[in-house]
C-alpha cells in the first residue's frame, strides 16, 4: 500500500496557475545544484539530532491536485525533505498519480511549506515543480527531486539542508525515526521511531517504525540524526505492519549511475561498508576524514577506483591509446565529432576539436558532466547567426553551411552554452556546422549518437584520451 492519503476535495482557488512557466528554467537549476553539490549534500555532520527541533526545517508539507472546472482540487498529501538550497526529494506517487498501466501523471500543482515550530501547522508557502529527470516510479524506485518556488515564483532558498548516515551500512536492530507530516494525526509535523528489521535487496530498508498516510517522501534517519532514507510503502499483515524506507544510497545511485555514487555492495549492510559520493567517502559511526584516511581503494563491483577519481573516468581496455600508432590526420578530420567502437558495442568517445583528445561518454550522466565541463559560452546574438535543425534526422538531411557561416565553422564540434538565458546547451555538428537543442545529458547521449561516425579499434587508439575530472576548469 503506498503511503499517499485518500481523495480529499478542499476549497481554495487561485494556486499557482503559471507554474510551468518556470519548469524549463528550475530544471536546469535542479540539475546544476545537485550536479554542482550544494554544501548539504556531503555535509555528513555525525552529531545531528534525531529531535523534531534538529530536524523541523528540513522536513516540509507537500499537497498536490488538479485543477478542475476553474477549481483547485486537492488529491495527494505527503511529506519531502530538503537536500539543497532549493531542492526537495519526495516519492514519485506523492506528487503523480496514475494513468494507465504503463503511465504516470504530474498534478497540475504541488504546494507546502515548513514548520516554524513542532507545535504549529506549516506555512504553506512555496510551488513545488517536479523533474521528470530525477523522478521514477517502478518496483525498485518511487522518488522525485523538485525545485521549490516561493510565492513570486522565485527559487525558494531553504535555510537548512538534511545531513547523510550511510544506510548501506545499517544492519538489523539499529534505531530508525521517522518524521513527516502523517493526515491522521493533526496538521503538525510527527515522529515515530523503531528499528532496522530486514533489508530487500540493496533498495529498500525494512523497519517496525509506523507510518501513515501523509509520511509519504518524509525522512528516515538513523541514530545520530541523519537522514537514510525515504519511507515509501507499508506492508500490513495480521498483527504488525512493516514500513518500507527507500535507501537514499540506491536513490542517488539509480539518479545519477555509479561514476557519481559509489557502492561497496561485498560489504552491504555491515558496519564494514563504505559509500562513496563524489569524492566523499563514509560509513555509520565514523567521519569522513576517518574514513579517506583508511580506505584507500573502493571496490566499484567490476574494478577497483582509486579515491577521488570516477567512474566514468574509466575507459575500456579495447580503446588504451598507443602513441606509437598516433595519426594527427585521423585526429583533424574526426574533430568535434563522436566516434563509435563499431568493432565493440558502439562505445561512444567525443573527440574535443580543440584539446585534440577524446573522452569516454558512457551514458547519459557522463554526457551532461561533459556539456558541464566543455560548455563554452555563447550570446544570444552570436547564437542566432547558426541554423538550428529540430531533430538528429533533420541534421543528415541539412546542407552544410560550413564554408559560408565563419562563425559556425570556427566553432564546428563545439558545446555552446546560452549565458544570457538560463544555461541551455547546443551541439554544433561538424559536417554541417548547424546547430542543435540538447536538453539534459540523455538528449544529449542520444542525439551525439545518433550524429555519430563509426570508427575501428587501431584507428581510435590513434587518438590521445583523456578522463573528465571533479576539478575541470578550476
Amino acid at each position: 500500500m503506498l503511503l499517499q492519503e485518500p481523495k480529499k476535495r478542499y476549497d481554495q482557488k487561485k494556486i499557482y496557475m503559471n507554474i510551468y512557466k518556470y519548469i524549463r528554467r528550475t530544471v536546469l537549476a535542479l540539475m546544476i545544484g545537485v550536479l554542482f553539490l550544494p554544501q548539504g549534500i556531503l555535509a555528513f555532520d555525525l552529531q545531528a539530532s534525531t529531535t523534531i527541533d534538529q530536524n523541523l526545517k528540513n522536513i516540509v508539507y507537500i499537497s498536490c491536485g488538479n485543477v478542475e472546472n476553474g477549481e483547485n482540487v486537492f488529491y495527494s498529501t505527503g511529506s519531502g525533505v530538503v537536500l539543497g538550497e532549493g531542492l526537495v526529494i519526495t516519492n514519485g506517487h506523492v506528487i503523480s498519480y496514475d494513468g494507465d498501466a504503463e503511465n504516470w501523471y504530474f498534478y497540475d500543482f504541488c504546494v507546502g511549506g515548513i514548520s516554524e515550530h513542532s507545535y504549529l501547522a506549516p506555512i504553506i508557502d512555496m510551488v513545488f515543480v517536479p523533474s521528470d529527470i530525477y523522478f521514477s516510479r517502478t518496483d525498485y524506485f518511487d522518488y522525485s527531486l523538485m525545485t521549490a518556488l516561493d510565492l513570486n515564483g522565485e527559487p525558494y532558498i531553504f535555510p537548512e539542508f538534511a545531513t547523510y548516515g550511510n544506510p548501506d551500512s545499517l544492519i538489523h536492530g539499529d534505531k530508525l525515526t521517522l518524521i513527516g507530516y502523517p493526515a491522521n494525526s493533526g496538521e503538525t509535523i510527527t515522529s515515530t521511531s523503531g528499528a532496522v528489521s530486514g533489508f530487500e535487496y540493496s533498495n529498500w530498508i525494512k523497519s517496525d517504525a509506523i507510518a501513515e498516510f501523509g509520511n509519504s517522501g518524509g525522512g528516515a534517519f538513523d541514530e545520530n540524526g541523519n537522514l537514510i532514507g525515504i519511507p515509501t510503502v507499508v506492508s500490513t499483515g495480521e498483527l504488525n505492519s512493516m514500513t518500507y524506507i527507500s535507501n537514499i544510497n540506491a536513490i542517488f545511485e539509480d539518479m545519477f549511475g555509479e561514476y557519481l555514487m559509489i557502492r561497496d555492495y561485498d560489504t552491504l549492510y555491515t558496519r564494514d561498508n563504505v559509500a562513496c559520493f563524489e569524492d566523499s567517502c563514509y560509513h555509520f559511526g565514523e567521519g569522513v576524514d576517518d574514513v579517506i584516511a583508511s580506505q584507500n581503494i573502493i571496490a566499484t563491483g567490476e574494478e577497483n577506483v582509486q579515491i577521488g577519481e570516477k567512474v566514468l573516468e574509466l575507459e575500456p581496455e579495447t580503446s588504451v591509446y598507443d602513441p606509437d600508432l598516433k595519426d594527427q590526420k585521423i585526429i583533424d578530420r574526426m574533430q568535434g565529432n563522436i566516434l563509435l567502437q563499431v568493432e565493440q558495442h558502439g562505445e561512444a568517445w567525443y573527440l574535443h576539436p580543440e584539446l585534440d583528445k577524446r573522452y569516454y561518454m558512457k551514458d547519459g550522466p557522463t554526457a551532461y558532466e561533459m556539456m558541464r565541463q566543455f560548455g563554452l559560452g555563447i550570446a544570444d546574438a552570436d547564437l542566432m547567426k547558426i541554423p538550428a535543425e529540430a531533430t538528429p534526422a533533420d541534421m543528415l538531411e541539412a546542407t552544410s553551411i560550413c564554408k559560408t557561416n565563419s562563425l559556425a565553422r570556427r566553432l564546428s564540434g563545439r558545446i555552446l552554452l546560452q549565458v544570457e538565458q538560463h544555461g541551455e546547451a547546443w551541439y554544433i555538428q561538424p559536417d554541417t556546422c548547424r546547430r542543435i537543442y540538447m536538453k539534459d545529458g540523455e538528449s544529449a547521449y542520444n542525439i551525439m549518437r545518433f550524429l555519430s561516425k563509426g570508427i575501428a579499434d587501431s584507428n581510435l587508439k590513434a587518438i590521445p584520451s583523456d578522463v573528465l575530472n571533479s576539478n575541470f576548469g578550476q
